[in-house]
């Protein structure tokens, strides 16, 4: 069951339909009321191919080729993330909530967010599909490999200015699954002449109680987001937008079911005669003792931070005489396998109703990749905007290393 849910989690992260990376700044003054849904998912690896990471997901059989493939772009970092989130957001220009505020409305959200980080040594990479064969007499280091799934809602309500779009909130967390396994120092020696195994196992992690349910709730928190849109005039007297974003500043509070499992052993194994095995007396207990490999494990609370995002970006401005714009940007998340993303880019608006971006883009949880967005607006009411970040992940299994699905729409009235 947990594996279904840890493999539901990922598959939405590709379909899904919030704090993506945006293009667009859609207008310079905000009235009445506004209604947006946005989707922002992916999943990135800077090592494993799509080829490889859709069997995981999807099911299939990992042949040989595709092992050879991934084996030859094995790094010293070789990560895997995915992000999935989900965003009801409203608006609300009418009203002043601080009646010394006049320039303040109100906002309020509703989020659904998956995030996977996770980070495999090349060593056991090579030990999980070719076993230890080819590596007799060697040592094999499996340390710092390590792998977190968090799944939470956000309930948040804040300010938004009436003028520039920017806000603060403050959010109400629901957490319903944490899962967080990382090895220390970590070894494995197979002898020459494959008849014993030495290893050495450091690790330590923690996982919330079981869940019944998708939104089953194990913890609670808090956090903060904040967005600010910069406005200012260029050489050419053109309006420029730079938009500052930080999200998910805040922590959950995991309930005392959650299990804190510890590992530190030092062992030495001989091979087990068949015989043995099969003549053996089953009531005298499990072959190998949990005391034998060192796991220590107890239930208790557990405060875990949410995975904090900063960007800043240039964004397109769409009321502009401008047909063409640069884009730019960048993009951090406290994440050990996380490199600062950057990206740049273009928009293209043919006509007033339509408007072409790609960007070229480095970092995060993957490589290279190329992205194409478009957008269409129904006069100043409606916007829809349908795009990915990774073209190449689409389109080629082999050379694509993630996916990558972002959906928004806005509606004013």
């Amino acid at each position: 069951m947990k594996k279904l849910l840890f493999l539901g989690s990922i598959w939405l992260s590709c379909l899904g339909v919030s704090q993506e990376l945006e293009s667009v700044y859609l207008d310079t003054s905000y009235s009445g009321h506004e209604v947006q849904l946005s989707s922002f998912n992916y999943y990135a690896s800077n090592a494993f191919n799509n080829d490889l990471t859709n069997k995981f997901i999807y099911g299939g059989t990992v042949t040989s080729d595709i092992k050879d493939f991934n084996t030859n772009r094995l790094k010293r970092i070789n990560a895997f993330g995915a992000e999935a989130e989900q965003r009801l957001t409203y608006y609300n220009f009418e009203v002043t909530p601080i009646k010394k505020w006049s320039q303040y409305g109100l906002i309020f959200t509703v989020e659904d967010n998956n995030f996977v980080s996770a980070n495999m040594s090349s060593d056991l990479y090579k030990t999980v599909f070719y076993g230890n064969q080819n590596h007799l007499g060697d040592t094999m280091d499996f340390s710092f490999s390590h792998a977190q799934y968090l799944h939470f809602q956000k309930v948040g309500f804040g300010l938004v200015h009436k003028k520039y779009k920017s806000y603060l909130k403050v959010d109400f967390v629901l957490g319903n699954q944490l899962m967080n396994y990382r090895l220390g120092n970590t070894w494995m020696y197979s002898s020459p002449d494959s008849d014993s195994i030495k290893f050495n196992f450091n690790a330590e992690g923690y996982q919330s109680d079981t869940i019944q349910h998708y939104f089953d709730t194990k913890g609670y928190g808090f956090s903060f987001d904040f967005e600010h849109n910069f406005t200012y005039q260029n050489k050419q007297n053109k309006s420029q937008v730079i938009n500052l974003k930080l999200s998910n500043f805040g922590v959950i509070f995991w309930n005392n079911q959650t299990t804190h499992t510890y590992v530190d052993s030092a062992n030495t194994y001989s091979g087990f005669e068949v015989m043995n095995l099969l003549n053996r007396d089953t009531t005298s207990g499990p072959l190998i003792e949990a005391d034998t490999l060192g796991i220590l494990s107890q239930k208790s609370s557990r405060a875990e931070m949410l995975p904090f995002e900063i960007s800043i970006q240039k964004l397109a401005n769409r009321f502009t005489d401008q047909k063409l714009q640069l884009t730019y940007g960048f993009k951090a998340l406290i994440s050990s396998d996380y490199r600062p993303y950057g990206f740049l880019g273009v928009y293209y608006a043919p006509i007033n109703s339509l408007g072409i971006s790609s960007r070229l883009a480095y970092g995060g949880f993957g490589g290279l990749t190329l992205g194409l967005t478009a957008n269409y607006f129904v006069q100043d009411k409606f916007q829809i905007q349908l795009g990915t970040y990774n073209l190449i992940g689409f389109v080629s299994p082999k050379y694509g290393f993630g996916k990558s699905l972002n959906l928004s729409m806005h509606y004013k009235f």
